[in-house]
């Protein structure tokens, strides 16, 4: 190799190699080797910078090239004894020395350790693609001799840019990725709301992790949290129509849309409830005291009945008879209100 060796072994524990986890997602892969171990800490040495890529892994585990599409959401490196900057990219293989080089992640600053440095990034890649590592002078990376095989360059390429390898080497480079394939979803928990929105609906699924946006029929939900990477529960957005839309889910590995659909549907119309019709009450009956003096006696009890009032006791003067005395006085005055059939006694005069 075209660069200096610093000849120290690095040990990455079992516990600091970048693996599985459920945090991580149950179906994310690795691509590379494994970095537990020994490792030779090296440095490009005299050159601007230099790019590797493991084409060979020698039975040592995981992956060499990617078996899905998705996204890179992690990515190690087995430091060493200087600091630098690292940059992971993906390639692909176009013949047996010749490579095109796709996307490459942001550099990131390495620090000298003899163990592993783990790196989050969002980084696409297609399935069959490799995983490819270039780093600046100053940097140093594990490598391990008399396993697997390496392309070098002795320079950072540049993105898509076709190139053949500089050297060949039978080792390995001491860096891998882990790989989130695109979302599923399997079923929604609720598959109907009201236009008002609001409704709570637990999305099942895989691959659910890093969730970028949950959408109804194209309009972001209102809210949503990732349970796990087996599900999410949203809420649905308001719709200003009663129609049937499909959900789908955006992760930073892709997207999925459920098999059923969510159904929006009108609440219904407010129940008007009419008072019933109030009744006047009926105006209560007075006795109103008519003027009695001078009227005959039939005269009198026709207005006491009009005046809802009665006769009461007749009490005639002598000479007086029924037929032609006349009202002297009466027991209560003129204009005097009692209740209804409240009798008046009458004197009568001849």
């Amino acid at each position: 190799m075209k660069f200096s060796r610093v000849f120290f072994a690095a040990v990455a524990s079992a516990v600091a190699a970048l693996t599985l986890c459920a945090s991580a997602g149950a179906a994310n892969v690795i691509v590379g080797p494994s970095l537990t171990g020994s490792w030779e800490s090296e440095q490009c040495g005299g050159v601007e910078g230099c790019a590797f890529i493991n084409t060979g892994l020698g039975g040592t585990g995981a992956n060499l090239r990617s078996p899905i599409n998705g996204a890179i959401v992690r990515w190690s490196v087995v430091g060493g004894s200087t600091a630098g900057t690292y940059r992971l990219g993906t390639a692909l293989q176009f013949s047996e020395f010749g490579f095109t080089f796709r996307k490459w992640g942001e550099p990131v600053v390495s620090s000298p350790t003899e163990g592993v440095q783990t790196f989050s990034t969002v980084l696409p890649i297609e399935k069959g693609m490799l995983i490819t590592l270039a780093m600046s002078e100053t940097a140093s990376l594990g490598f391990r001799e008399g396993v697997g095989q390496l392309a070098e360059w002795e320079f950072e390429p540049a993105e898509s840019e076709n190139s053949l390898e500089d050297e060949v080497w039978a080792e390995l480079a001491g860096f891998n990725a882990e790989i989130q394939p695109p979302p599923t979803v399997a079923s929604l928990g609720t598959t109907s709301g009201s236009t008002a929105g609001g409704t709570e609906v637990v999305i099942t699924g895989s691959d659910l992790d890093n969730a970028s946006s949950v959408t109804f029929g194209g309009a972001p939900a209102a809210s949503y949290t990732v349970n796990s990477e087996s599900q999410i529960t949203a809420v649905a957005p308001a719709s200003a129509n009663a129609a049937t839309v499909p959900v789908t889910v955006t992760t930073v590995a892709g997207n999925a849309t459920a098999p059923q659909q969510f159904a929006y549907v009108a609440p219904p119309p407010p129940v008007v409830v009419t008072p019933a019709p109030t009744k006047e009450p009926k105006p209560v009956k007075q006795c109103v005291v008519p003027k009695l003096k001078g009227k005959k006696l039939t005269a009198a009890k026709t207005a006491l009945k009009k005046a809802d009032c009665k006769a009461g006791k007749v009490t005639k003067l002598k000479g007086a008879t029924p037929k032609t005395g006349k009202v002297a006085t009466q027991s209560r005055k003129p204009g005097a209100k009692a209740a209804a059939g409240a009798k008046v006694n009458l004197t009568l005069k001849p």
